[in-house]
């Protein structure tokens, strides 16, 4: 007898299959030339800083807009018969999925039109980079999604707005790892960074944004 696949799996996977179907997404093509042109710019730093901003300018609405990814996408949720915090955590992790996936693709294309060679080190740093970003930005958009959550989404000026709010939220998230990088041990100091904002993230954004989603449950179904 086959086990049924649990319902955080299924909700896993429609993420997936929503966020790669979407129309939307074409977004990232003007995203990508851009980064291509960042990269071949010599004083741009870090081959990664175009890559960062194509990747989180263009998924702005996939963390900062949680309960709909369309439309009607809360109330269809209300009706799901799984946990909120269950949820949460599906489309937190569905993100953080999608996050890897594209960071991998923009980096290949940038890579190839850079003027240098990007060396395993530059590689090993990203990693690292990203790895102390990735759950505060979680966190951040989990409480942004319910504080101004968007009923619809698409090419307009507040989604260039808020695109523009996103990277410069990373820029301050970004903060403390070129503050402990300094550090002589400042690698171990980020990968024990990353593991307390993990640990933030699923220990408090999950449980904090539960109580908000079913205390602002009225509000939420009446957003235009």
């Amino acid at each position: 007898m086959t086990q049924r696949p649990a319902k955080e799996w299924v909700l896993f996977n429609m993420e997936l299959r929503h966020f790669f179907s979407d129309r939307q997404n074409l977004k990232f093509i003007p995203l990508v030339c851009l980064a291509i042109v960042l990269a071949v710019w010599p004083y741009i730093g870090s081959p990664f800083v175009p890559v960062v901003l194509a990747v989180f300018s263009g998924l702005e609405s996939q963390y900062n807009n949680l309960l709909f990814r369309s439309p009607a996408e809360y109330e269809t949720l209300s009706l799901f018969p799984v946990s909120w915090r269950h949820i949460i955590l599906a489309k937190n992790l569905s993100t953080l999925t999608i996050t890897v996936i594209l960071f991998a693709i923009v980096s290949t294309i940038t890579e190839y039109f850079a003027p240098e060679a990007v060396s395993f080190g530059d590689h090993a740093r990203a990693l690292l980079y990203l790895s102390t970003i990735l759950f505060p930005l979680l966190s951040a958009g989990n409480f942004r999604s319910v504080q101004h959550p968007r009923r619809r989404t698409g090419w307009g000026l507040e989604e260039l707005s808020e695109s523009v709010v996103m990277v410069a939220i990373v820029g301050i998230l970004s903060i403390p790892y070129f503050v402990l990088i300094a550090f002589p041990v400042g690698r171990l100091a980020c990968v024990a960074y990353s593991g307390l904002t993990c640990l933030f993230w699923f220990r408090r954004s999950i449980p904090r944004t539960e109580g908000a989603i079913l205390t602002k449950h009225s509000a939420l179904c009446l957003t235009p």
